[in-house]
This record gives structure tokens, C-alpha cells and sequence, in this order.
């Protein structure tokens, strides 16, 4: 049970690999062509990795970075018209996490900051065919959440997680196909996260302690011969 619980126990850098998926919030995206707003925003595959630092056996900070190229703005305005737009996150955070571990199992608290670099390709609009050129973005974001940890050997550590992402916003260009300008369709890029991964822990288990040496057999033929 030492061994196992060793990744919570000891102190020293880190390294964190994950998958998972981001359910998203409505993208609540307006714009001057846009007839209200165009609510459905699609869920994305995430990856991501990390390096982290575990100051004691309750805290522990990491910089991770992590992708999702799955989003789909993909709805219908108050005016009857669709939009469609293709975007993607590259996002950066500095994490702060609470640990409290009991036995093999660690549950735990997080919270970050960092940067979204957020990517628009451009969108479209049906039946009345008009597109809007696409635009790169960087936002300030933040995250929130909780999870599990699972010590599976003295360096390795599986970690399921949900986070709260709010990327900040995705904003497409202002000039369309019809010639004009000011026609920026601008939505907000947050999303339900579930997240599983693993963890590498640098640091190397104490050597096991040495076996006591066996008594010789002419010192223990001494012994019986005495009494």
C-alpha cells in the first residue's frame, strides 16, 4: 500500500497525458447579418499534455495545453436562416489542484488561467448563400473542476476529470461574399469537459531494506553443544 500511494507522497515534476470530450454550451452567436442569435455550437474531441510540480501531498501546479478541433457552429437564426462555421481551440492554462488522497484513491479540486487561441474558418449562410470570412482570435480563459486519481504503480497514476471551460469567444471576419464589411458573427466558446489521462511521477522508490544475514551453521552447532 506504500508503494502504491508513493505518487501522492512524494514531492518532484511530472508528467500528464489526456483525452476526452467537450460538450458545449450554446454559442449565443450575433452578428449584423444574423437574425437574433445562432444558439447550436457542437461538442469536440480534446487532447492534451502537461508538466506539473507536486509541492506536498496535498498540492501540486501544472501547465497544460490542450486542442479541440471539433466545434461546429451549426444553427438556425430567429429569421429562418442557417449558419455554419468550423472552429478550433488551442488553449493554454496554468492549474492549481488540491489533492486528498486515501489510499490508492486521490480526489481532488483544480482551477486555472491561461490564453485560447481561438480559430474561425469561414461561415456560411442558407438558403440565402452569403459567407463571412473567417478570423483568429486569442481570449483570456479559465477552467474549473474536480476528479479522481488512481495510484497503478509507484510512477504512474490514471486520472479521470470534468472540467468547466470558458475558452472566451470566437469572432468571424467582418467582410462577406456580397462585398460588404461589418458583418462579424461573434460567439461565446465554453463547454462541459471529461477528461481521462495518466500521470507520470519523477522520482525513484526506496530501495527495499536488506534482509538480515542467516546465522552461520557452525555458530548455531556452538550454541546447541553449549547448553
Amino acid at each position: 500500500a506504500g508503494a502504491q500511494t508513493a505518487p501522492y507522497d512524494t514531492d518532484g515534476y511530472y508528467l500528464r497525458l489526456d483525452t476526452g470530450y467537450g460538450f458545449a454550451r450554446n454559442a449565443g452567436a450575433t452578428g449584423a447579418r444574423v437574425g437574433g442569435t445562432v444558439d447550436k455550437l457542437e461538442g469536440s474531441p480534446i487532447v492534451g499534455a502537461g508538466v506539473g510540480y507536486r509541492f506536498n501531498r496535498h498540492v501540486r501546479v501544472d501547465l497544460t495545453t490542450s486542442y479541440a478541433g471539433g466545434h461546429q457552429l451549426d444553427g438556425t437564426d430567429g429569421a429562418g436562416n442557417r449558419w455554419k462555421g468550423d472552429i478550433d481551440a488551442w488553449s493554454g492554462f496554468v492549474n492549481l489542484y488540491f489533492d486528498y488522497p486515501v489510499g490508492d484513491w486521490s480526489p481532488y479540486l483544480t482551477a486555472g488561467a491561461g490564453l485560447s487561441r481561438n480559430r474561425t474558418e469561414s461561415v456560411t449562410r442558407s438558403p440565402s448563400a452569403l459567407t463571412v470570412d473567417g478570423k483568429t482570435v486569442t481570449e483570456f480563459a479559465w477552467q474549473a473542476g474536480a476528479g479522481v486519481g488512481y495510484a497503478l504503480s509507484p510512477n504512474w497514476s490514471l486520472d479521470l476529470g470534468y472540467r468547466y471551460v470558458d475558452a472566451g469567444r470566437f469572432s468571424s471576419g467582418d467582410r462577406a461574399s456580397d462585398g460588404t464589411t461589418g458583418n462579424t458573427i461573434k460567439g461565446d466558446l465554453r463547454s462541459h469537459v471529461a477528461l481521462l489521462g495518466v500521470r507520470y511521477s519523477f522520482w525513484n522508490p526506496p530501495a527495499p531494506a536488506a534482509a538480515p544475514a542467516p546465522m552461520r551453521s557452525e555458530e548455531h552447532t556452538s550454541e546447541l553443544q553449549s547448553h
